[in-house]
């Protein structure tokens, strides 16, 4: 077998990385536009949390668990911050 074809990502790998991390750039951007539109205050955490949730399968699944691990706590980090405020 070819050794390259042994190392490669799955595409669905591929994709989940590719949503998760445009629901991460999507939330930055509207980060920058909370103080201009009011309704980014709403949608921005749940574009960081769908991102990162988004995040956690490929990662199991190449077995890089810190990863998951940062994720996971960003994750909870947003929902503690999402409450208090």
């Amino acid at each position: 077998m070819d050794n390259k074809k042994i190392n490669e990502e799955p595409v669905w790998c591929k994709t989940l990385n590719y949503i998760s991390n445009l629901f991460i750039f999507l939330g930055l951007i509207s980060l920058i536009l909370i103080p201009f539109l009011n309704v980014m205050k709403n949608i921005v955490p749940v574009l960081f949390m769908a991102g990162f949730l988004l995040n956690i399968i490929p990662n199991i699944y190449k077995k890089n668990y810190f990863i998951v691990y940062i994720d996971i706590f960003i994750f909870v980090l947003i929902i503690i911050i999402k409450v208090v405020m």
